[in-house]
């Protein structure tokens, strides 16, 4: 990177706003990213998340620059944590085919980033989708199986009952012959061994 394009550190904490609460650490990875030398650390692939920079022109023609105001959005909030001026310098050599193509690698790497990301997105939208179906069989299964348990269990249920009543009608035909020890019926001999 030629000079015009590297960021002096020691000047960077007058860049910040008042207000901004974070380490200066963060504040250099900060203005680095938003100059194209630094990008977010894949073990905080959230730390870039809203991070925004505007850039706004301002002055005479003969004496203009760009303010490029940083800041952080946060759902509705807004914080401004710094901002940086570049001058018109005619003396300075303004190096847009470098600033460019730094731009352009950048852009490229970062829809390389995003087509990896929507690939990896797309795929675990796949996954939860298998995996729904696969569940809604599962439970449609279970219901099923409950189903046919419980029909089971009604059936083993009502048999037991005719049998028991059956029973209980037969004992209470029968007589008791408490001298011979046998079982009669009222009307029909029925005799039970022990």
């Amino acid at each position: 990177m030629s000079s015009c394009s590297a960021v002096k550190q020691t000047r960077l904490k007058d860049l910040q706003a008042k207000n901004y609460r974070g380490s200066h650490d963060d504040w250099v990875k900060t203005v680095s990213l938003i100059l194209g030398q630094f990008s977010a650390p894949p073990d905080e692939p959230d730390w870039a998340t809203g991070l925004e920079a505007s850039a706004s022109i301002s002055g005479s023609d003969e004496d203009k620059e760009i303010v490029i105001t940083i800041r952080k959005r946060v759902q509705t909030i807004t914080q401004r944590l710094g901002a940086f001026t570049l001058r018109q310098d005619d003396e300075q050599a303004v190096e847009l085919f470098e600033w460019t193509g730094i731009t352009a690698a950048r852009a490229h790497m970062l829809e390389q980033q995003v087509s990896s990301l929507t690939g990896r997105y797309r795929l675990a939208e796949d996954t939860i989708h298998r995996l729904n179906e696969q569940l809604e069989e599962l439970m449609h299964a279970k219901t099923e199986h409950e189903n046919r348990l419980v029909a089971n269990f009604v059936q083993v249920l009502n048999e037991k009952k005719l049998k028991i009543r059956n029973q209980q009608r037969l004992l209470a035909s029968a007589t008791v012959d408490a001298t011979k020890g046998r079982w009669h019926k009222q009307r029909n001999l029925v005799i039970l061994t022990d």
